[in-house]
């Protein structure tokens, strides 16, 4: 009789236990685990990479806002993996499992500016890794010349800055890590793009 009722209590436990595991695993956020040319060879739970640190590459969608040939910086949360308070773009999500590139970019922006719709250029694809963190980084560039079309984006954290502006500031510990690896290749093309039309 007694050990019937201990069985049937550890059974209670156990499935209370298990139901637990489960709402606890659904409200978890995966992250696809890639290859360097950005093939999915697994996926693994954010709040475990996070403690792992380096050991998974895992990819990142990031959007540089140009607006009349300057960059749009604003300083990164404070409960981001990378760099967190040095100033970066408004933009970056890391890219979910089983979600497409489109819907990153489209989540990334939506979090800072809501349902409004922005123009976006694909730039560049690379390897980022430091001690903290490694990206497989898709960069973008959203390019809004108009000026009532920027404002309309509502940003208020952040400033615009200017090619010099950034260029004085390199090396500084003002800017992510990413941004100042990023910023001479946005320098030779989005930015000289506009520079050359604007100046012809």
């Amino acid at each position: 009789m007694i050990s019937a009722f201990i069985y049937i209590v550890i059974m209670v436990l156990e499935t209370l236990r298990l139901r637990m595991l489960d709402r606890k695993l659904n409200k978890e956020e995966w992250l696809p685990v890639v290859t360097e040319s950005g093939q999915v060879t697994g996926r693994v739970a954010k709040s475990v990479t996070i403690a792992l640190r380096n050991k998974y590459l895992h990819p990142v969608v990031r959007v540089a806002l140009i607006h009349q040939g300057r960059l749009y910086l604003m300083n990164r949360k404070p409960d981001r993996v990378l760099n967190p308070g040095l100033l970066d773009y408004p933009f970056e999500k890391y890219l979910r499992y089983k979600h497409d590139i489109e819907e990153a970019v489209l989540n990334s922006v939506s979090s800072e500016i809501g349902d409004k719709e922005i123009p976006l250029q694909f730039m560049l694809k690379y390897v980022f890794e430091n001690e903290d963190t490694r990206r497989l980084v898709l960069l973008y560039t959203s390019v809004i010349d108009d000026r009532a079309a920027f404002e309309k984006l509502g940003l208020v954290e952040g400033k615009l800055w200017t090619i010099s502006q950034i260029d004085e500031n390199m090396g500084k510990d003002i800017f992510s890590e990413c941004f100042e690896l990023e910023f001479e290749y946005l320098k030779n093309t989005a930015l000289l793009k506009y520079t050359m039309e604007n100046h012809a």
